[in-house]
């Protein structure tokens, strides 16, 4: 065994292996032996759980001493979509020839993307807050903190409440990189009589190419519950004052 190569021309074309992806993979063999290495056959498996084996025979050309070739067929597997980033697969080879036999192990690692929330924050110029009788955008920051591109991304904003409306319930975007990140756009209205400090707690499900899923429960409070002096005159609000 020499090195071997990923094809996944199907998905984005990068030669790496992803969670939820079917990739088909050469070998390379070189032959370091003083004779030529003829009628070359080769069998690959694998004992992990999140890895299918598709195609798993191949066959070389004769090898001349020192020399290198590469399968006729490529093999092909898939890789379960919950496959975890950095994942490392053992595959075995055996290989046999008219000359002799050889058995080895090597590894692939499998690539995924981890997404993470940042933060939910309200699109308000005033106080950055959802206020009763106000329609706001909603902005979800979130983080690919994995090795894996995620392409297709799709969102679902999801909340029953009985003081919110939700105008905009979905987003998408095209892609989130590697250590990038991406933000989303839900709309939401407030009832004028949504009392200050009521909490929403609505859910979020992103989803992906290659079987990609991801939930994330989110917390806001609707209203000012502390005073943050943005007038400059105490006028936002309906105050009292009194006097000892």
């Amino acid at each position: 065994y020499a090195e071997y190569s990923i094809l996944d021309g199907d998905y984005n074309q990068n030669s790496q292996v992803e969670a939820g992806e079917t990739v088909d993979m050469e070998l390379q063999l070189h032959n370091y032996g003083s004779d030529d290495a003829t009628d070359i056959f080769a069998i690959l498996s694998t004992e992990h759980p999140q890895v299918t084996i598709l195609e798993d025979e191949t066959s070389f050309d004769p090898i001349v001493p020192d020399g290198d070739n590469v399968c006729l067929t490529p093999f092909s597997f898939s890789v379960d979509s919950e496959c975890p980033d950095g994942t490392m697969i053992e595959f075995n080879l055996d290989i046999e020839s008219d000359e002799n036999s050889w058995g080895g192990s090597f590894y692939v690692e499998a690539h995924a993307p981890e997404l993470t929330c940042l933060g939910l924050q309200v699109d308000d110029e005033i106080n950055g807050q959802l206020d009763p009788g106000e329609t706001r955008d909603l902005m979800l920051t979130v983080h690919n903190g994995g090795s894996g591109l995620l392409t297709g991304v799709g969102s679902l904003f999801t909340l029953t409440d009985e003081f919110i409306t939700v105008d905009q319930n979905s987003c998408d975007l095209d892609e989130i990189a590697p250590g990038g990140s991406g933000e989303l756009c839900f709309t939401v209205t407030a009832a004028p009589e949504t009392p200050i400090g009521h909490t929403i707690e609505p859910g979020v499900l992103i989803n992906g190419d290659l079987e990609y899923t991801a939930e994330f429960d989110l917390t806001l409070a609707i209203g000012l519950t502390v005073d943050g002096f943005e007038t400059g005159d105490l006028n936002r609000e309906d105050y009292v004052i009194k006097y000892f």
